[in-house]
């Protein structure tokens, strides 16, 4: 008899719970980390999406110290300079300081080399913005053409701003290491979910009534189950994320196979072949 190539003999098997029992022999260790690599991938496309229509992303995360520079009494310096296709323009040089450390803009050649001596600081510049803090990378800020603090009353809404444009300069960066970073954490999970429950199906082997005699069968079982609510899940992420809700059903959706499973099954191969001969 003539069996399918992988994938294919995967997908035939992955739709319906019996099928997916009655072929648990066809994929081989190689194929089983292909088909984990494959879910874990399916449930980091909604992650992607999500961070992709994001804004900003905050500051404080990467120079705790040097955001709180910017406070309420110091954005006055801001609000009344002129901006230009995302230029400022300064009248006069500025130097603000706070408990935190300092704010300058407008400042020459010299100015800035005493200003670098500090430990924390922000300086505006007319077409960037650099952030130091003490023991971490110098971030220089290039400003967008919409680039403007003029008006703002707020430090909160200096900070927002601020944010916003360095997410607008690092965004591929920052959503490649928020989706790999979420990745890993799903592929854990996955990995965990997989193998903790193919060990409780491998435990049955000591029973006579279970057909299941290897891990490797266990394994094969448990990711042919998981494929349906994977997508399941998948797809409701994209219309609403929500990684929690998105774990839960993938969990759940396994749970309720296994017990399709078992109830149509009883792990045993003999109660597939006496269903086959009765609708035979």
């Amino acid at each position: 008899m003539k069996t399918d190539l992988f994938p294919i003999n995967y997908f035939k098997s992955v739709w319906s719970p019996i099928q997916a029992f009655k072929n648990r022999h066809q994929l081989n260790w190689f194929h089983l980390v292909i088909v984990l690599l494959f879910l874990n991938g399916l449930m980091t496309i909604p992650v992607t999406m999500n961070y992709t229509k994001l804004d900003s992303v905050s500051l404080e995360s990467f120079y705790p110290n040097a955001i709180k520079i910017i406070d309420d009494k110091n954005i006055n310096k801001l609000k009344d300079i002129e901006y230009r296709n995302g230029e400022m323009l300064f009248d006069a040089p500025f130097i603000t300081e706070s408990e935190y450390g300092i704010m300058a803009g407008g400042l020459s050649l010299e100015e800035k080399e005493d200003l670098a001596k500090e430990n924390h600081s922000i300086l505006f510049e007319q077409n960037q913005l650099i952030i130091k803090e003490s023991n971490r990378p110098e971030a220089t800020i290039l400003y967008s053409k919409d680039f403007s603090l003029k008006g703002l009353t707020r430090a909160e809404e200096v900070v927002n701003e601020v944010n916003r444009q360095w997410f607008n300069q690092n965004r591929i960066f920052m959503v490649m290491i928020f989706s790999f970073m979420i990745s890993i954490f799903l592929f854990v999970m996955l990995l965990l979910i997989t193998f903790g429950s193919a060990l409780f199906l491998y435990l049955t082997k000591k029973s006579s009534i279970t057909s299941i005699r290897t891990y490797k069968e266990s394994v094969n079982l448990i990711l042919n189950l998981l494929t349906l609510p994977t997508f399941i899940a998948v797809f409701l992420s994209l219309i609403h994320f929500d990684i929690t809700l998105m774990l839960s059903i993938q969990t759940l959706g396994l749970v309720l196979m296994l017990l399709f499973v078992f109830y149509k099954t009883k792990l045993n191969d003999n109660n597939i072949l006496n269903t086959e001969q009765v609708i035979l």
